[in-house]
């Protein structure tokens, strides 16, 4: 591919040496190697407790683990590296240089697409050694790891394509970046709701949109055909996202260049100034500039989907209530409602989180982009009030996006989708984790330069922190049963019994884990917010890292 183009070559040149792709791949490596040592010791664990333990179960579990994770990473990924491909090259008049040249379109986009390909694809391949020992000690065949590998690079391909062809739709890399993820858990989502519209003759290619659907077939049973399916669909959007971009290059260079001609938005009431100008900035000046059109129409409609569906679930289900007449379709649709609900809760926790953490993500960094970062640290606000004032608007700009979800969540009680328990865990784990995603947004908003940037940052600390937190609480989990083991052996052995010693659990597996997990995340979150606090000066530059020397003249 390399010889297609003349660009390809210093353009990749230039994308493997940056530094930050050198600090995922050791991330990544980091995060894939403790799933590895993590299975090896639950192997060894259980082996000690039960001699007849198989450990071949449990490897696939944890290869399916490993290779979801390296597909999550890819998924977040490029997205991040290729919505800013051509967003910003108007300011630094590169493009237009470009285009003026011999070099064709097709040419400057497939550069840009080999060079940042190859920054996720060396982020991706870091993962590549423990997976492949967990392929060996799993025991599956070499055709299946190949499939798996193709699985990973045709999702890479494809998403790369997305992003590229969102990078010459709007003119700022965070609306890009939005946009790309918005299509790409589309793609994740759409199969959820494939047997309520879709033949049956076209559902396994709908499901195929979904490359974690396959993993576990191709993992457990070996079978070929779902992962090919996806291989199939994700590599076909690659070469779509690059022509896109081909034929819309010119165009949108020159819609940028000539200015944003759009007509001004009407503007809604503004209240008065009242005690706190720095909130009121915030609520209702800043509020309508943070995103694109494109991207608020996007959020509105996964707002009006959200709250259609329980609208229409609760309808049926008041009905339901009414009507005794027919107890079969009173069954069906409690049964259906309870079904769509409980699918649907973890991804709109997730959604939450990840909504929290773009907010907050944005607010510092958008006053940097616009020039007015500097203007607002030569006011006397302090830290506390500009950080509080931007978890206030950004709280305030998704609060019907919480009451949606708040309420698809009363409805899954009512329908007893998700249990008492169930529920309770759910809203908590959503309470912590949107607290850990405001401090990480409020931290990346103040380390990265563009939104962009802030929100790639957010997002990649969410996922990885999600996972050291599972890791970490399962070997706290496992080292807790350790010793629980060794003290109930211990007051066997001093009571004179040698056999029959049955430990009795204090609680749950999944509630001590649950538990360790949510203490790791709240820890963190403090740690988190009292470094911001602290650094705060510091980190927005307001005072400089080195303390400047005073030279005084002699006199």
């Amino acid at each position: 591919m390399l010889a297609l183009t003349p660009l390809a070559g210093p353009e990749c040149r230039w994308a493997v040496a940056r530094l930050w792709v050198f600090v995922l791949r050791w991330v990544a490596a980091l995060v894939i190697l403790s799933v590895v040592l993590v299975a090896s010791w639950y192997c060894w664990f259980m082996h000690h407790l039960d001699p007849a333990f198989l450990p071949g179960s449990a490897l696939r579990i944890s290869l399916t683990i490993a290779a979801g994770l390296t597909l999550a990473f890819v998924l977040l990924l490029a997205p991040a590296v290729l919505a800013g491909a051509f967003t910003g090259d108007p300011q630094r008049s590169t493009l237009g240089i470009l285009l003026s040249t011999r070099v064709s379109a097709g040419e400057i986009v497939l550069s840009r697409f080999v060079s940042r390909l190859c920054q996720v694809g060396m982020v991706a391949a870091s993962g590549l050694p423990g997976v492949c020992l967990l392929a060996a000690y799993s025991g599956i065949g070499m055709k299946s790891l190949a499939v798996m590998l193709l699985l990973t690079t045709a999702v890479t391909c494809g998403s790369a394509g997305i992003a590229l062809s969102f990078s010459v739709l709007f003119n700022r890399a965070r609306d890009a970046l939005i946009g790309a993820y918005a299509v790409g858990l589309a793609l994740l989502f759409l199969p959820l709701l494939g047997p309520l519209w879709i033949p049956t003759a076209m559902a396994p290619w709908f499901e195929a949109l979904n490359p974690f659907w396959s993993l576990s077939p191709l993992i457990e049973y070996g079978q070929l055909g779902p992962a090919w399916r996806s291989i199939l669909v994700w590599s076909a959007l690659a070469p779509v996202g690059v022509l896109t971009t081909s034929w819309l290059l010119r165009p949108a260079y020159l819609r940028r260049a000539g200015g944003n001609n759009d007509a001004a938005r009407r503007r809604r009431h503004v209240p008065p100034l009242g005690d706190c100008p720095i909130r009121w900035k915030e609520l209702y000046i800043e509020a309508d500039k943070d995103f694109g059109r494109l991207v608020r129409v996007i959020g509105q409609f996964v707002l009006l989907l959200m709250l259609g569906g329980s609208t229409l679930l609760l309808t049926l289900f008041i009905w339901s209530s009414w009507n005794r007449q027919s107890p079969e379709i009173v069954e069906y649709v409690l049964k259906t409602g309870a079904v769509w609900i409980k699918t649907i809760s973890l991804p709109m926790s997730w959604l939450v989180q990840w909504a929290v953490g773009i907010r907050a993500a944005a607010g510092i960094a958008a006053e940097k982009e616009q020039g007015t970062w500097n203007a607002l640290m030569m006011t006397p606000l302090g830290g506390g009030q500009i950080v509080r004032a931007k978890m206030v608007e950004s709280f305030y700009s998704l609060r019907w996006f919480l009451a949606a979800t708040l309420i698809v969540w009363v409805l899954g009680a009512l329908l007893e989708a998700v249990d008492f328990y169930g529920f309770t865990t759910l809203a908590t784990r959503t309470a912590v984790y949107v607290g850990f995603m405001s401090a990480v947004g409020v931290w990346s908003s103040l380390f990265a330069t563009t939104s962009g940037r802030a929100i790639t940052l957010a997002l990649a600390i969410w996922l990885v922190g999600k996972i050291l937190f599972t890791v970490a609480a399962v070997l706290l989990v496992l080292v807790a049963m350790l010793i629980h083991y060794l003290v109930w052996s211990s007051i066997g052995f001093a009571s004179g019994r040698t056999s029959g010693i049955t430990p009795q659990p204090l609680m749950s597996i999944e509630m001590a884990m649950t538990i360790f997990e949510l203490a790791l995340c709240v820890g963190t979150t403090i740690l988190i917010a009292w470094y911001c606090h602290a650094r705060f000066d510091r980190l927005a530059g307001r005072c400089p890292a080195r303390p400047i020397p005073v030279r005084v003249q002699p006199t």
